[in-house]
């Protein structure tokens, strides 16, 4: 039974890319904003590709989420599903960061480009560098970006600390953070795992926090704020203590 459930998954997984680039095309010969059609197209495969696999998404504190953006969201990280989980829960347009090795996979490469997602050259300082300078004038221009701090997936669910570089960008470019705390992802698909299985997942949306810079001190900043952002995640935790 098992078996058979993670078949069905990933055949709903594949299936909805698929069918996600076959229409995204189409639609976007209509569209004003193409990246944008090609982002939202995408949403309602993945709602129906989770809910035929049996796994069900609980938002929760939508009304943190300000009308105006942009926003750098940080989120822990416990699956590969968790990016998908993300556009799906939030009512608004994110951007992720890929790996570049992932351009050269069959319509996901396409579709990363497509809707506006960002690649990076880890391997390439001087290119990584390059690069990191668009992904600030996007969000400057109103484009909010998902990242996930703790810089890998987690294997028991406890949130590693998180890293500065989402908060040193948040401060450079005056954008404000949204927590986000995800539960139960790593339960459907968990890390250096193939198998998919049906359960509930959490999303919980925590207010946002103002970016500061501290004396003047961008590494000093990014560090403080990084942990308050950690502490603000850890917080939306169902077992996490009440805020005082």
């Amino acid at each position: 039974m098992k078996l058979l459930l993670c078949v069905w998954s990933w055949f709903l997984v594949i299936g909805s890319f698929v069918s996600h680039a076959v229409l995204a095309p189409i639609l976007a010969i209509f569209a004003r904003d193409k990246e944008a059609c090609y982002y939202w197209s995408c949403r309602p495969f993945l709602v129906w590709s989770f809910r035929l696999a049996g796994i069900t998404l609980d938002v929760q504190g939508l009304e943190h989420i300000p009308k105006k953006g942009p926003f750098v969201i940080v989120s822990n990280h416990q699956s590969l599903l968790d990016i998908w989980i993300h556009i799906v829960a939030l009512p608004i347009k994110v951007a992720f960061f890929a790996k570049e090795e992932l351009l050269k996979v069959p319509i996901l490469g396409r579709d990363i480009r497509k809707q506006g997602h960002f690649y990076v050259d880890r391997r390439n300082p001087r290119k990584a560098k390059k690069q990191m300078e668009g992904v600030k004038a996007r969000i400057l221009e109103g484009q909010s970006i998902l990242i996930f701090p703790e810089g890998t997936r987690s294997m028991d669910d406890r949130i590693a600390s998180f890293k500065r570089g989402a908060f040193q960008i948040a401060l450079e470019t005056g954008t404000r953070i949204l927590p986000v705390y995800l539960q139960g992802s790593g339960a459907v698909l968990r890390k250096n795992s193939f198998w998919i299985l049906p359960a509930p997942i959490s999303v919980r949306i925590g207010p946002v926090i103002i970016p500061t810079l501290l004396d003047d001190s961008l590494a000093k900043s990014a560090k403080a704020l990084a942990a308050t952002a950690e502490t603000a995640v850890k917080r939306l935790a169902p077992t996490a203590p009440p805020l005082s």
